[in-house]
């Protein structure tokens, strides 16, 4: 997550609340860049605050985590989506499990995997209360699935979203620049 993922990714989302549709994003890369320093670690603040206003705006984001989600994109803009679909086995995670073991704690690699993630959001709705706006993954789709299930659920948020009708901006009448003696 670079200093121009970050721009992009705010453009993007831009466009979306402009034309008034979803907002759907994949990922698949790990932190932010090192050598970029503090501007790349801005870009997590970017991307939330972009997915903030894509909510706000009443639009639909669907995050899709391949493999591997990890680092900074899991921790910033990939966990916010209104639906999370991931990849069969897609790692997602902060930090991968060398990088965790290295630092003295032991990670079960099978537990931070999308598959056993994915049981795991089925107790989320158990309590709701801890968990608050969480709602973990919804599906897990391979990649020759992934277009229907993304349509899938487009396809409902379309039927069960208000039509909003976009009102054309007003032109401004032209002012005279003649001078009144």
């Amino acid at each position: 997550m670079g200093v121009v993922f970050g721009e992009k990714f705010r453009r993007a989302v831009d466009y979306a609340i402009q034309e008034n549709i979803p907002f759907v994003s994949l990922c698949c890369s790990g932190g932010a860049r090192l050598y970029e320093g503090i501007s790349a670690l801005m870009q997590m603040v970017k991307t939330i605050e972009s997915v903030n206003r894509l909510k706000r705006h009443g639009l639909l984001y669907v995050s899709i985590l391949a493999d591997p989600s990890t680092g900074g994109a899991i921790a910033s803009y990939a966990a916010l989506g209104d639906v999370i679909i991931a990849e069969p086995g897609a790692l997602v995670i902060f930090a991968g499990p060398r990088v965790m073991a290295a630092r003295g704690f032991d990670v079960q690699e099978e537990k931070v995997r999308s598959d056993s993630l994915h049981r795991f959001s089925k107790e989320i709705y158990q309590d709701l209360d801890y968990y608050h706006n969480i709602r973990g993954i919804q599906e897990i789709a391979t990649r020759k699935e992934m277009k229907f299930t993304v349509a899938k659920y487009l396809d409902l948020y379309c039927r069960v979203k208000p039509k909003i009708r976009k009102i054309p901006k007003k032109k401004k009448k032209a002012k005279s620049t003649a001078a009144v003696l």
